[in-house]
């Protein structure tokens, strides 16, 4: 039985899923289940930022950002340089605030708000 996906096939892994579900009339599940089942990564995020963004990016973009305003509060950060994250994008920027104090290069100063740790040579 052919699968409504099947035309769209060659756009997997390049282009969302959410795209793909619009184009062939069916879910967004549907066509992640379908390129799981095949093997193919998911489609790189885009300029705008996708859940799936590449998490270097996101970690450079948030040392840029305390590089440049010192001391703030993850909240910050995220409403600054991430205006469009909801959800589980929202939850992925603090992830990677934790992990950047937890290696040494920012400072907690309290819940929440950290500062550029001046000491750490990145």
């Amino acid at each position: 039985m052919a699968s409504p996906i099947d035309a769209y096939s060659h756009l997997l892994g390049k282009a969302s899923d959410k795209e793909i579900a619009e184009a062939a009339g069916t879910t967004t599940n549907s066509v992640r289940a379908y390129r799981f089942r095949r093997g193919i990564r998911i489609a790189p995020a885009r300029e705008t930022g996708g859940r799936h963004a590449d998490p270097t990016s996101i970690r450079s973009q948030i040392l840029a950002w305390f590089r440049a305003n010192g001391t703030g509060q993850s909240k910050d950060v995220a409403d600054e340089v991430f205006p469009e994250a909801r959800g589980d994008r929202r939850r992925d920027i603090g992830s990677q605030i934790v992990r950047l104090y937890q290696e040494g290069k920012l400072l907690r100063l309290s819940h929440g708000t950290y500062t550029i740790n001046t000491s750490e040579t990145t």
